[in-house]
């Protein structure tokens, strides 16, 4: 079918094998006759063949390679959406009203939209609070134990600002503006001054600067990086760029990961942006390693976390509980209109006795349903 082959270049591309999810789908357009969706993955194939050959010949840099792929998923998995909606609209004239609302596909956004109500809380009211500021770089940190998903968290962020998480009624006008997001990796390291040129080097690259080309990084600062970022130039001044910096327990060092948060945060990124530039938020994310066992440490990174002057924490994430999930099948009827079939929703999913879940679990369990509603395979 059709649509169950949509799911199978979706899981490609999830795997990362983009080469292949292109080339499959370009196919699958080509049978469906979507002359228009063809004739953009044609030009995305050729952007992605070009970018491999200057990786191989050492004219585009690794990370700079490796931006090119992500902006590449991101626009393929927009496409991969729009021929899902385009094949699950049906004809108003096949079907009754009630059909029609039954069958309106429900984004996979939707998987981040379970509980995380304090969070979201605490986000918007410090957020409101630095736009009054007028603060265009804003700091944030995430912080908890690994199997709560933070980046899960930092992607549902991301997808509000620019209207992804609308109820399926609103979703006609989304976005209402383009929010980037980017994750920066850094390797571990207790040197200080290594640590600091990691950051910005990865910054450069992420923003599609060459940093081989503006050295010394480190005398340079954020609006530097807006300035010469080719990535930028098509952001409005509603628009965002939504970067996310994870680092595990066992990488933190107290000698030296607060520091240099400190100085990135307050030193690097505290410059004066221009006013048409689009909004920075970044997401410090402090992941505590599940079998951790230094009591200590985690505690003192708490207490870092919770009283750090630039960075403003959210809640500390925790698990999910079984309420949250009945409350987002309540808000999502259409999955099951009843309350007979929300429990057996639950129970299929879920289980009978467990109370609470780990934010991983969820997502990854909300993810399938909505597939399955998607494909009309709920079994309900």
């Amino acid at each position: 079918m059709p649509l169950q082959e949509l799911h199978s270049i979706r899981e490609l591309l999830r795997k990362g094998e983009l080469e292949d999810c292109l080339r499959r789908l370009l196919q699958w357009t080509e049978a469906q006759r979507m002359e228009d969706t063809k004739l953009a993955l044609e030009l995305k194939l050729a952007g992605f063949n070009r970018a491999h050959k200057e990786m191989m010949k050492g004219t585009l840099t690794r990370e700079l390679y490796s931006v090119e792929l992500t902006k590449t998923s991101e626009h393929v998995l927009q496409l991969i959406s729009e021929c899902e909606h385009n094949l699950n609209t049906p004809q108003e004239d096949s079907l009754s009203a009630n059909d029609t609302q039954t069958r309106t596909p429900l984004h996979p956004n939707h998987q981040f939209t379970c509980d995380r109500i304090d969070q979201s809380d605490d986000f918007e009211e410090l957020y409101q609070l630095q736009q009054k500021e007028r603060k265009k770089a804003q700091f944030y940190y995430l912080y908890g134990w690994e199997p709560q998903s933070h980046r899960g968290m930092f992607r549902r962020i991301a997808l509000e600002r620019e209207g992804g998480m609308l109820t399926p009624q609103e979703e006609g006008d989304w976005p209402l503006c383009k929010a980037l997001a980017y994750e920066i990796k850094l390797k571990g390291t207790r040197r200080e001054n290594i640590f600091r040129q990691q950051l910005v080097k990865n910054l450069f690259a992420t923003l599609q600067v060459s940093y081989n080309e503006h050295e010394p990084l480190l005398q340079k600062d954020l609006r530097y990086v807006v300035e010469h970022s080719p990535l930028l130039g098509e952001l409005r001044e509603q628009d965002y760029v939504c970067l996310y910096i994870p680092v595990g327990s066992y990488d933190w060092d107290s000698r030296v990961t607060p520091k240099v948060a400190r100085w990135f945060f307050g030193e690097f990124c505290g410059v004066e942006l221009p006013s048409d530039s689009p909004t920075f938020l970044f997401f410090f994310a402090v992941i505590f390693e599940e079998d951790e066992e230094e009591e200590e440490l985690i505690e003192e990174i708490r207490e870092t976390v919770e009283n750090s002057e630039y960075i403003r924490p959210l809640a500390e994430l925790d698990k999910v509980s079984r309420r949250d999930i009945s409350r987002w099948f309540r808000f999502y009827s259409q999955l099951a209109p009843t309350s007979v079939e929300r429990k057996a929703l639950m129970t299929a999913y879920f289980g009978e006795h467990e109370r609470e879940f780990d934010m991983e679990t969820v997502q990854l369990q909300l993810n399938k349903i909505i597939d399955a509603f998607n494909n009309q395979q709920l079994g309900l």
